[in-house]
């Protein structure tokens, strides 16, 4: 827990310092709406080339630390410790492959979605365990995701029940960090009025959020890295690897990622 702890705080230094400019393209915007000097506009007013820019930049960001995350805990299912530098080091030396199949997940999500909903969800609990794939076996983003595919066909309804409990975790976190964000925004900003005070809320409810998503993302990686985890053990016999692995011992003719379909990739620890 305390790696993860460390990981996050690293990821919300550069975090924060995104929330300052996003917050800054928009300043403006906001203190003329509350102060009634700009007629009602369309919600997505404020998303401006630099607000997109910082948008793009905030999920690369978390892209990049997936990689970590998922390091952390994979050592820490398969030896029971981990070191937050070992995993930041063996996540960002796959930090390309990583960033391509999250933003490969996340697109095929986001097309699905505007689909009526239930295809994004679907592709979703198909694809996403490609990232763990990525950084465990040593493979590339095509295989990765090729790989998740084949693995998940049976586990979809597991699947979806260990999201939906994320969800409603990540939900509440939310919820709870935008009231507290706002109430304290709300007295930093009272001295200057109307304005003042609605300027204040959103920059601190921003702060605040990268600090709870600080808490949801390793949540989000442990579980994914689980769930690949079980895919595996259901579809491939891993447990037996496993076993053998922890006793020094090679399984029978093949060592991780070995003897699973075609174009299985490197054994474990290779790749990075």
């Amino acid at each position: 827990f305390r790696t993860f702890l460390t990981l996050a705080a690293v990821a919300a230094v550069p975090r924060l310092a995104l929330t300052v400019a996003q917050f800054g393209t928009m300043r403006g915007q906001l203190a003329d709406a509350a102060a009634g000097r700009t007629p009602p506009s369309s919600p997505f007013a404020f998303m401006t080339g630099p607000y997109l820019l910082v948008l793009l930049l905030s999920l690369l960001i978390i892209a990049l630390f997936e990689g970590a995350f998922i390091s952390a805990a994979d050592d820490g299912l398969r030896t029971g410790t981990a070191a937050a530098g070992r995993a930041l080091s063996r996540g960002m030396a796959r930090a390309v492959p990583v960033v391509v199949t999250f933003f490969a997940v996340t697109l095929a999500m986001v097309a699905g979605l505007a689909l009526l909903v239930v295809p994004g969800i679907y592709l979703g609990l198909r694809l996403y365990p490609a990232v763990p794939a990525v950084v465990v076996e040593g493979v590339g983003p095509g295989e990765a995701l090729a790989r998740a595919w084949r693995r998940t066909g049976g586990s979809v309804g597991r699947g979806f029940v260990v999201y939906l409990i994320l969800f409603v975790i990540a939900f509440l976190l939310s919820m709870g960090g935008s009231l507290v964000g706002g109430i304290l925004g709300g007295l930093v900003g009272a001295a200057g009025g109307v304005a003042g005070a609605t300027v204040g809320a959103v920059a601190v409810v921003a702060v605040v959020q990268v600090f709870v998503q600080m808490i949801i993302y390793p949540l989000l990686a442990a579980a994914t890295t689980l769930f690949y985890y079980d895919t595996r053990v259901r579809s491939e016999g891993l447990d037996v690897e496993l076993m053998a692995d922890a006793l020094g011992a090679p399984a029978a003719g093949a060592g991780y990622g070995a003897g699973h379909g075609a174009g299985a990739g490197p054994g474990y620890g290779q790749g990075y």
